[in-house]
């Protein structure tokens, strides 16, 4: 995490533990570890320049990018309570939305058999069932590897 420059917007600020305490309390679910570390450390946050994440299955290739992560502050949009709440009906309710692309949304895994794990939601216009996990796409199998494996857009 460290080879990356983060740009913290004046009006966000790290997370703290009671923010943290309360969020799992609402989810019924205690956060990843390593996830917990970054919204600890870092919280809401931006990227200057840009980041893009690799495909996890070819990882030579790109999979997407990444604006912003999502931290505590009810009156914006990347508020994890208001982004959790707002995902409701459109993602699988064991995901948490974390961070935010051009076109997509970063989601992780709360509970389950790849629990930590990172997924992009990605709408599939083809699908019209009712299986939300259809829209759930593996990016990396832990936080601290999909952060270790972010690249740095082209300006």
């Amino acid at each position: 995490m460290e080879c990356l420059r983060f740009n913290f917007p004046e009006r966000h600020l790290p997370c703290d533990e009671f923010q943290i305490q309360k969020l799992e309390g609402t989810l019924g679910s205690r956060l990843p570890e390593d996830y917990r570390h970054f919204i600890e450390k870092y919280g809401m946050t931006t990227f200057r320049p840009s980041v893009k994440y690799p495909d996890f299955q070819r990882p030579e290739k790109d999979g997407g990018g990444i604006e912003s992560f999502y931290g505590f502050n009810s009156n914006d949009s990347r508020d994890l309570f208001r982004a959790w709440k707002g995902s409701q009906g459109q993602i699988p309710a064991h995901y948490l939305p974390i961070a935010d692309g051009p076109d997509n949304t970063i989601c992780l895994e709360l509970t389950g058999p790849q629990r930590a794990a990172v997924f992009v939601h990605l709408l599939n216009p083809e699908y019209e069932g009712d299986d939300l996990e259809m829209d759930m796409h593996l990016i990396w199998p832990d936080f601290d590897g999909f952060m270790r494996n972010l690249r740095l857009m082209a300006k």
